[in-house]
């Protein structure tokens, strides 16, 4: 079903309540991979499915206890010296080459957002100075055009590709991590600012950045919701309750928590107290009233919910299509974007209707992609454990393929969505509406990481080492 890559294992994963209420039916039978629980009510013997999900690898108390020495004003300070000091490069390097060059390893580094003015100042000057005519691009060294060309287009630029291009473009990998090279961004980076810019990363996994806060704390809630329901839709609810939990959700009455069994009382109270608590503050803050939107939102995922659940009953194999329209629904892209929506900088009622608007396309080709990656990733594991079909199991079925044609099928949809998303990113015309396209887009870049090397969201020990690097290990030289 839905399954977002934001948190590393399900928070039902330890699934012992006893549902107390006064209907209830039999799962289906459950294929022997899978665990099972036993819920008993009035003699009647509920079968429970469990997914196994791992514990987290990250508790609150590991992140706590990281610690570093290279806080307070004095560091503060010295990295703010060190930004100026590279803003001062990037204003100096006449080289559209070198320039180029400087501009990647700067997002490679993962501190171009420190430099957004200047690095976009850059790209404009160079694409309207080198690149937007043809009788200039015709002139220009095939390394200037093939790097010029992904950076570019990563920037929503319109620029022409021929197959050499593209080629060397993919296969353009500067030497990132050598000492000396990244020295050349600043001579007053030594290895002590290195571990202390790791330190600096690690903090900000304690300390959310003050500019984000508000929307990074609304999107974790976000996503903990749809993990944790997604996992009574999937795993956990009966039929019988499912359509309960549908149905109170829909009409959006607290007081009709009681038709609930006792495990769904609370999670409706919380999914309920959440969604109204961010619609309270969206008010507050820019005085535009959301709850219809979101309760839209929600509502539509929970009704994809419900009807990969009837699937699962009914042991019924969806027709590609069919599978295709729920399930860029049930994988919860539309509920995050429309979150994201009334988050952006600045945003006025009209704004954001009109971005919602101009963005439908973006929302349903992002959505599109991370549905089809998740399924790459995903399905083997899922139908070991007796699941849905997912898009590939579903294509077979439907054009009497063997699953590595179904796969080359899949990623050749994706490969063609991307194409879209990118021209629909070059349309954006306002701040707020390339706030959301960026987000969208990187929704999608964080699914492909995720689910390229299989179901990381279930094994959250696949993607360790990556967190670790980006977080917690200090740059070192070679």
């Amino acid at each position: 079903m839905a399954s977002m890559g934001f948190f590393p294992c399900s928070l039902l994963h330890n699934k012992t309540d006893d549902a107390k209420s006064s209907h209830f039916t039999i799962c289906k039978p459950i294929c022997s991979s899978q665990s099972t629980s036993i819920a008993c009510m009035a003699g009647e013997a509920i079968v429970r499915r469990s997914a196994n999900y791992e514990p987290s690898l990250w508790s609150y108390d590991h992140i706590e206890s990281l610690s570093s020495k290279y806080t307070g004003e004095d560091y503060e300070a010295r990295a703010n010296i060190l930004k100026n000091g590279v803003k001062m490069i990037i204003r100096k390097v006449n080289d559209p080459l070198s320039l180029l060059e400087l501009v990647d390893d700067l997002q490679r580094l993962g501190i171009s957002y420190h430099f957004e003015d200047e690095i976009r100042h850059s790209l404009e000057m160079i694409y309207y100075n080198y690149f937007k005519t043809q009788d200039k691009w015709d002139k220009l060294d095939l390394n200037l055009k093939a790097l010029g060309f992904r950076l570019l287009r990563q920037h929503d630029y319109q620029v022409p590709q021929g197959e050499a291009i593209v080629r060397r473009s993919a296969n353009y990998e500067p030497s990132l991590w050598s000492y000396d090279h990244i020295e050349s961004l600043s001579s007053k980076y030594t290895g002590e600012d290195y571990e202390a810019r790791a330190n600096i990363l690690k903090n900000g996994v304690k300390m959310i950045i003050r500019k984000f806060s508000f929307g990074r704390r609304t999107l974790t809630k976000v996503n903990a919701l749809i993990t944790t329901i997604d996992d009574v839709y999937d795993v956990f609810g009966t039929m019988e309750e499912l359509e309960q939990f549908t149905d109170v959700t829909n009409r959006w009455d607290i007081n009709a928590i009681e038709e609930l069994p006792d495990y769904m009382k609370i999670c409706f109270l919380g999914f309920y107290n959440t969604i109204n608590e961010i619609t309270y503050d969206t008010l507050r803050d820019k005085g535009f009233v959301i709850l219809p939107y979101l309760k839209k939102a929600w509502g539509d995922l929970f009704k994809s919910f419900i009807v990969e659940a009837h699937w699962y009953q009914s042991g019924h194999t969806p027709t590609f299509k069919e599978y295709l329209d729920n399930g860029c629904i049930s994988i919860s892209g539309h509920v995050i974007l429309m979150h994201v929506h009334f988050l952006t900088a600045n945003s006025s009622p009209q704004e954001i209707m009109q971005c919602m608007k101009v963005t439908e396309d973006i929302v349903r080709y992002s959505s599109l992609i991370f549905r089809l990656t998740d399924d790459l990733g995903t399905s083997s594991g899922e139908m070991e454990k007796g699941d849905n079909p997912k898009s590939i199991q579903c294509y077979m079925h439907e054009n009497g393929a063997n699953e590595d044609e179904a796969r080359r099928y899949i990623k050749s949809l994706i490969g063609e969505t991307w194409k879209k998303l990118n021209k629909e990113r070059a349309r954006a015309s306002s701040k707020s509406t390339r706030e959301f396209i960026d987000f969208a887009t990187n929704l999608v870049r964080m699914a492909q990481f995720l689910y390229g090397e299989g179901d990381v969201h279930g094994r959250p020990d696949v993607t360790k080492s990556h967190i670790s690097s980006l977080l917690f290990i200090p740059v070192q030289r070679i």
